[in-house]
Order: structure tokens, then C-alpha cells, then sequence
């Protein structure tokens, strides 16, 4: 299932952009775990095809994130930013298989809940991301912050601008510079 991912998000993601395709892998995803809560046990094919499918498509956004994570960082901090990033995603793989053992017992629809819930919710988060197909790479923290208040996202937000945290391109005023002697 992996290899089908890697196949289907990487040609996307160099055409479509990182940020709506790993916006809407998540929440179609999220959608099909919550849907094959509904479909009877009888048709054990179609649950099956459903998860798969949902697997299919978590696991291309976890490709389209190797991609898209690193765009978003400046070049001084890109490896830190990466590292975070899978360290997040290997405690999800490390709790995963404790909440299939330990909410599944409890209830049957818990799991495709909590995973149908996750995959929705990060897809509402996504967004706020900026999008990084055909821009350059930040290569300082005044790259990244120019590049929030130029972004077009599908939800922006206000945000006053800062000038005291500008201090590379604010202009010294000529009463405050010092005379030479």
C-alpha cells in the first residue's frame, strides 16, 4: 500500500501543491474510516476496501509531509524542523497500535472514531499552513515571517505586523546615529 502512495503523491503534489493535497488525503481519509463504521458486517469486502483505501491515502499524505515540511522552515533551522516533525510522527505510529489494543475492547467504533476524528480534524488544520509549490525557500526567519504576511491561505487570519522584530531592514533614523569624532 505504501508503494501505491508514494505513486499517487508524488506526481500530485508537483502539480496540485503540498498543502490542499495533504489537506484533503486526511480528510477524505478521515471521512472513509468514519463511513466504514456504518457499512454492516456482511459486507466485511467493502470494510476492507474502505480502510484500505483510507490507509492508502493517511500514508500518501505522510509522503506528501517529507516533501512539504521542510519548504517550510528557513535553512538554518530546515534539519531541526524535519526532525521535529518525524519525531511527532513516530509517537503517532508508537500510539497507534496502543489505542487499536486498548480502545477496541471498549467499544467497536472507537477505533474508526478516534482515527476517522484525527484524520478530519488535521485536514481543518492544515490550511493555516502557507503553500510552498513554485516559491522559493525561506533562507532566514524574516524570509518565513514576509513570506505569512504575503501568503494567500484558504483561511487567513489577522495579524498585527511587528516592526520592532524587523531589525534587518528597519532604517536607523539620522537624529539616532552617533557622530564620528
Amino acid at each position: 500500500m505504501d508503494m501505491i502512495s508514494i505513486l499517487l503523491a508524488t506526481p500530485l503534489s508537483m502539480r496540485v501543491g503540498r498543502r490542499g493535497l495533504i489537506a484533503g488525503f486526511l480528510l477524505v481519509g478521515g471521512v472513509l474510516f468514519m463511513i466504514d463504521l456504518t457499512v454492516p458486517e456482511a459486507l466485511h469486502w467493502l470494510k476492507f476496501a474502505l480502510v484500505m483505501t483510507a490507509l492508502t491515502l493517511v500514508a500518501a499524505s505522510f509522503q506528501v509531509n517529507f516533501l512539504y515540511t521542510p519548504e517550510l522552515f528557513p535553512t538554518l533551522m530546515r534539519s531541526r524542523g524535519l526532525a521535529l516533525s518525524i519525531f511527532a510522527c513516530n509517537i503517532g505510529f508508537m500510539v497507534a497500535p496502543l489505542i487499536v489494543d486498548l480502545l477496541a475492547p471498549l467499544a467497536w467504533w472507537s477505533v474508526g472514531v478516534t482515527f476517522g476524528c484525527g484524520g478530519i480534524i488535521a485536514s481543518i488544520l492544515v490550511p493555516f499552513l502557507p503553500e510552498t509549490l513554485h516559491r522559493p525557500l525561506p533562507d532566514t526567519v524574516l524570509d518565513v515571517d514576509e513570506r505569512h504576511e504575503n501568503a494567500h491561505y484558504y483561511i487567513k487570519w489577522t495579524r498585527k505586523r511587528r516592526t520592532d522584530v524587523k531589525m534587518a531592514s528597519k532604517v536607523i533614523p539620522e537624529e539616532n546615529v552617533p557622530l564620528a569624532m
